[in-house]
């Protein structure tokens, strides 16, 4: 099922506070087939950063379907360049993960932003220092 537009604006704006709300995004989500969700989930995860989406939880694992796309990987480091949160900062140490050291350069130099970035919460920037030590 592709991506409708109306379906984009509600999950670039929906605002998570319980376990019900998340339930009917994931339902909403979960047989789109659509490259064009990637942007909508990361919106989800900066507009409610400090929400328990689970470890990994069903958001997580719809838009890993499009890890191997390279507009994955420019969607993602947008998001962590927009707000970084627990779950983008997770995602993105799991695509460098994938990577040979070389491509690493780019992801590293992020995490050094968000750990030196005075508006950015003490708990972002502990995982940013984490993921930063696993990747250098």
């Amino acid at each position: 099922m592709e991506l409708s537009k109306e379906t984009a604006i509600l999950l670039r704006n929906v605002k998570i506070d319980n376990l019900n709300t998340l339930q009917e995004i994931e339902e909403l989500c979960k047989d789109i087939d659509d490259i064009n969700i990637i942007e909508p989930l990361f919106r989800v995860f900066e507009n409610n950063p400090d929400f328990d989406f689970g470890n990994p939880g069903n958001l997580v694992r719809i838009i890993e379907r499009y890890y191997t796309n390279p507009l994955y990987e420019q969607e993602l480091y947008k998001s962590v360049e927009r707000k970084p949160t627990a779950y983008n900062l997770w995602l993105l140490n799991r695509l460098m993960n994938t990577f040979e050291e070389e491509q690493k350069r780019r992801g590293i130099e992020l995490l050094e932003k968000v750990v030196n970035t005075l508006n950015t919460s003490e708990d972002v920037q502990e995982w940013a220092k984490e993921f930063l030590e696993e990747q250098t």
